[in-house]
């Protein structure tokens, strides 16, 4: 009988394993400061490694220390963000790490530290809260020397943290109102601008306090203290841990709220330390108390409770039996959110992380995953070979030997992964000059009966299109309905181009679509020359001054050879000459976009310096100077001023010599009028946000 029973149990207990293991998990890879957040060979590497080796997802270090690994108020600037972007040669390293693991099929979280601002230094950023740095309270002088309880501080604190109190570096106080509101701004401006799958806050926390709390105790910033409603409280007083736990809860839950108010699909998560054999020190020297994140309120999700999405608590020991200690420890307390495990290189051997792993599938413990700290430990010879070869109870071996399928968080009110269908039937129309016309049919409804709310149109030089923000036409604005113009006012210039247009539900499923290209788009030029048998050289004019005829003739592409040009000397400094445009076949007459072009020939008296232009635009002249030499406007076209809005019938452009700075030298210095180029930029009306209009 008793043989019986115990079988029951192994087999139970196997079951429960097994059941666990067919089940979807989260398999994270955190790319972190150690890692190369600025080098992309190292962000590629690391895609293709976890790829690979079985991670479904990956974790990017977006903010560090008040810094940033990505472009404040990129497209918009909706949110506040003063910090430095430091992505170096990257340019963008947030955007290159989305775009390839995207690519590659990962989920991408972004890390967001969030109360640790300088790295080891004691140069508190300017662009916080003024007067924000977190203070220290110590009372370890005897006689002074009290219970926790008790207000009793040494002389000279409370007081300023500096670097000797906080190695690691200086530290925002979370108490502070407007700290919370500056660090929410901060992570609302990197939601709003990437399209990241995932939050995972780190530094979500205070320092540490000693215990007893008295030898070292952190919030006693003034501000903090009064915004959270506290005079001279003791460190190690009920109040004033409540009260910093009360904050740091407050904290997520204010910005969990902010995070799905714009996008309800973004996983919110965070990775809280578990110092210690106890939960202790994480509840009341760091102010990461678990119950109080697991009961408190969240209309997102569908039980309404719980302020974090995912919590995967930093279980850094070094055997996997304290690992599993701890895990059970927090079970009890993050019932209400997705509970996984962060797992350290740095601490725990890869025979133990196996099992560590191993024992995040045991099914009594209702975990959903696991994360491995970092990319360079875990990609170190040997590292996972050992750990897959590793004999774990009661998994076996080859514990991420296989793929498993990203997790369900369907914790979350109307979670949804079901993709649209596929545009089938994109077309492009290039009939009109200057633009591209897109058109496509509303794909039926996906099996959980929604279509597609917006799309994504994608245009490249190459195919295949690549999915990547840098060829996103619709960087900052939504697209709807079934038809896009893309023109001038979208950066579209003169080229061959391929299209997609990418499905996009209400909860950020994306479908794909079929490929239209290559399209060339005509962009009509009208040049003028200044001799007679170039092009169009009766809207040639010369006001004033003294011209005379050339040999030399520009060599840029489009202008007629052989026929020399036409050039005044600085002499007099009177020289006007004007270049007017006529219609252009394929653009209707009316008013229009262009840029316009000046080229001369390459010899080197070619000198007007600082030399007047002047355009009849359609709302009257502007003028502006340009300089007239060779390293300007020799054999190229040189584009004059930004896009000008003309009308055909009345539009000219002017070059005038009476500004020019340059020293008059007979046939030395010369202003050339070899050729002007009108080219078409867009149909009026538009908005041409990516031009300076004069």
């Amino acid at each position: 009988m008793v043989r019986t029973i115990g079988r029951l149990i192994l087999l139970l207990v196997s079951l429960l394993i097994l059941t666990s293991r067919s089940q979807a998990e989260e398999r994270i890879l955190w790319f972190s400061i150690g890692d190369g957040v600025t080098n992309t060979t190292n962000m590629q590497n690391a895609i293709n490694f976890a790829v690979a080796n079985n991670f479904n997802a990956i974790c990017f270090l977006a903010r560090y220390r008040a810094n940033a690994y990505y472009i404040p108020n990129r497209d918009y600037s909706t949110y506040p963000n003063p910090e430095p972007n430091q992505s170096g040669g990257a340019g963008d390293s947030l955007q290159f790490m989305i775009d390839r693991a995207h690519e590659a099929g990962l989920r991408v979280y972004a890390a967001f530290s969030c109360f640790l601002v300088t790295d080891g230094s004691d140069t508190y950023p300017s662009f916080l809260p003024s007067g924000s740095v977190i203070w220290i309270y110590k009372d370890v002088t005897a006689p002074n020397a009290t219970n926790d309880t008790t207000y009793n501080p040494d002389p000279g604190y409370p007081r300023a943290t500096t670097t000797s109190d906080t190695p690691e570096g200086l530290w925002a106080d979370p108490g502070r109102n407007d700290v919370q509101t500056y660090t929410r701004n901060v992570l609302k401006d990197l939601v709003q601008n990437y399209d990241i799958d995932g939050i995972i806050l780190d530094r979500i926390r205070y320092p540490g306090d000693a215990l007893p709390h008295r030898n070292e105790a952190y919030g006693y910033n003034p501000q903090a203290l009064a915004d959270m409603g506290l005079t001279n409280p003791g460190p190690g007083s009920t109040a004033f841990i409540n009260a910093r736990r009360q904050a740091i809860a407050n904290f997520i839950s204010a910005a969990r709220a902010d995070v799905h108010a714009m996008k309800p699909w973004i996983i919110f998560g965070a990775a809280p330390v578990v110092y210690g054999t106890s939960l202790t020190d994480t509840y009341s020297t760091v102010f990461q108390y678990f119950p109080l994140w697991n009961t408190m309120s969240n209309s997102d999700h569908v039980n309404g409770l719980g302020i974090l999405d995912m919590i995967a608590p930093q279980y850094y020991r070094s055997t996997a039996s304290a690992n599993a200690a701890l895990m059970d420890l927090a079970k009890p307390d993050v019932t209400n959110m997705s509970h996984q495990a962060t797992l350290y290189t740095g601490t725990e051997p890869a025979a133990e992380m196996a099992q560590s792993i191993c024992d995040t599938r045991n099914a009594s413990r209702g975990m959903t995953g696991f994360g491995i700290f970092s990319y360079n430990g875990v990609s170190a010879s040997g590292f996972m070979s050992t750990l897959n070869a590793t004999a774990t109870s009661p998994c076996g071996t080859g514990v991420m030997a296989s793929a498993s399928p990203l997790v369900n968080y369907t914790l979350k009110v109307n979670w949804d992964s079901v993709k649209p269908n596929n545009i089938t039937n994109l077309t492009a129309d290039v009939s009109q000059p200057g633009r591209v016309r897109l058109t496509w049919s509303t794909p039926a409804a996906a099996s959980d009966g929604d279509v597609p709310a917006r799309y994504l149109v994608y245009r490249s030089t190459s195919t295949p299109v690549k999915l990547y923000y840098a060829n996103l036409v619709n960087k900052n604005f939504v697209v709807t309905g079934n038809e896009f113009i893309d023109d001038g006012s979208k950066g579209l210039t003169a080229g061959t181009y391929y299209y997609k247009v990418i499905p996009v539900d209400d909860y950020n499923n994306k479908g794909d679509s079929n490929t239209v290209g290559p399209v060339t788009p005509s962009f009509p030029e009208f040049i003028v020359e200044s001799r007679s048998g170039g092009q169009n050289y009766t809207k040639y004019s010369e006001i004033s001054g003294d011209w005379q005829n050339s040999t030399s003739k520009s060599t840029a592409s489009g202008v007629t050879s052989g026929i020399g040009s036409r050039f005044a000397t600085l002499d007099t400094k009177n020289d006007v000459a004007r270049f007017t445009l006529a219609g252009i076949p394929g653009v209707p007459a009316g008013q229009h976009y262009y840029k316009i072009y000046y080229t001369t020939n390459n010899v080197s008296s070619t000198n007007c310096m600082n030399c007047t232009y002047r355009v009849r635009t359609a709302s009257g002249v502007v003028s502006g100077t340009f300089d007239v030499i060779p390293a300007n406007t020799g054999n190229t076209w040189y584009q004059v001023g930004g896009v000008f809005l003309l009308d055909s019938s009345n539009a000219y452009f002017e070059v005038d010599s009476s500004s020019s700075t340059t020293t008059p030298n007979g046939t030395n210095t010369r202003l050339p009028t070899d050729a002007v180029k009108f080219s078409f930029v867009e149909y009026h009306p538009v908005t041409l946000s990516h031009f300076t209009l004069e």
